[in-house]
């Protein structure tokens, strides 16, 4: 099967790139002919996962507008069989309406473009509820286009059938043999290093992990926070407030803020010699690094509000807190450090959790059966 796998940018250190090189690469290794087509690509962003890929950079001044995705549409091969769209939906149907009719459109909605999220004040929640009615009745005016969309949860069904459309759920995959390694064997220790890992912004709750750290800090635990937390969208004014509350709270030499990323290296290195995972999004949100650090054997604290939280169970493979509550972070990361079996307990559970259901051969294998259903339909 000739297949044209869509990634509008190709150039971020984030779980969309890693995910977009498994499936390409996974879907290449059952026979087919997959390229990957993309408006922004780095040859050094995660370069072990895409060596012998075909990948084709359409290059333009258009940013990922609207007319620069009519030009990468434009740009597919005539004969593909399917368009795999990494979000970026509307490539696929540009390329069905006005290049290739007869070529099947799949939607992996990994980010629905009108979820609706809390801002910080009652207004710009009115604009944001606004912007996202906006552009749920825009998306339905591509949806005859689309074949069928894949989901990572539940939630993402409830966005398909608001849109009348087939969906599959299949969880997001993690390369476990390239993050194993043993659980730690630990004493009982109040020295302690969380790790927190995405994009710089307010919904990824950094600010907890500052506060949890300094309430650590006060009960006489020598606490450390390191965050990759990439500037990615270069909000100086959020920023500048994160670094001031970091100040505040007298812990500026306790956070290690890595604006500019780490590379794969460095990011396996902040797995293997962190000692807790905490992901404290107080939105519903997928987070890949979470199970990529219990599969390098961390415990992980959640918070139940999370899409990581709905797969897993507390007290069993991870260690829930409500959000928006950095004490219960620090509760919970004393209650680990000060428990060795219960360190490994958790990481165990949460390592084996991984390795039995969230595998890249599994997501591969279960979207090739889509796949072929919807081709063969």
């Amino acid at each position: 099967m000739k297949i044209a796998h869509i990634d509008l940018n190709l150039a971020l250190e984030s779980g969309d790139p890693r995910m977009a090189y498994r499936i390409a690469r996974g879907l290449k290794n059952r026979g087919h002919d997959i390229t990957i087509y993309t408006l922004s690509f780095d040859l050094t962003c995660f370069p072990n996962l895409h060596e012998g890929l075909k990948i084709r950079e359409i290059k333009t001044d258009l940013g990922e507008s609207i007319e620069a995705q009519h030009q990468l549409a434009a740009a597919i091969d005539r004969d593909v069989d399917l368009v795999l769209c990494e979000d970026a939906f509307r490539v696929g149907v540009f390329y069905r309406r006005h290049v290739n009719p007869s070529a099947k459109v799949v939607w992996i909605m990994n980010s629905p473009p009108f979820e609706f999220l809390l801002k910080q004040t009652p207004l710009h929640t009115l604009g944001a509820w606004a912007k996202a009615q906006l552009s749920k009745w825009d998306t339905k005016k591509y949806m005859d286009e689309i074949d069928h969309i894949v989901v990572i949860d539940a939630k993402g069904i409830e966005y398909s059938d608001e849109l009348n459309k087939p969906a599959t759920i299949i969880p997001i995959g993690v390369d476990f043999q390239y993050f194993y390694a043993p659980v730690k064997s630990r004493d009982i220790s109040k020295s302690v290093q969380l790790l927190g890992v995405g994009n710089l912004s307010r919904y990824r709750r950094y600010e907890d992990f500052v506060k949890a750290v300094a309430i650590l800090r006060k009960k006489g635990y020598d606490a450390r926070a390191l965050l990759i937390c990439k500037d990615y969208y270069h909000n100086v004014s959020y920023r500048r407030q994160f670094e001031e509350l970091i100040k505040r709270e007298g812990v500026e030499k306790y956070i290690d803020r890595r604006y500019d990323g780490v590379n794969d290296e460095e990011l396996l290195h902040a797995y293997h010699e962190s000692d807790i995972y905490v992901f404290p999004n107080h939105v519903r949100i997928w987070g890949m690094a979470a199970f990529e650090a219990m599969a390098a054997g961390l415990p992980i604290i959640v918070s139940r509000v999370t899409t990581v939280a709905e797969l897993l169970e507390d007290k069993k493979n991870a260690l829930f807190v409500d959000c928006l509550r950095p004490e219960q972070i620090a509760d919970q990361a004393a209650r680990i450090m000060g428990d060795a079996e219960l360190y490994r307990r958790i990481g165990k559970a949460g390592q084996l959790f991984v390795k039995e259901n969230l595998s890249w051969e599994q997501y591969v294998d279960k979207l090739e059966g889509v796949i072929k259903k919807i081709v063969k339909s």
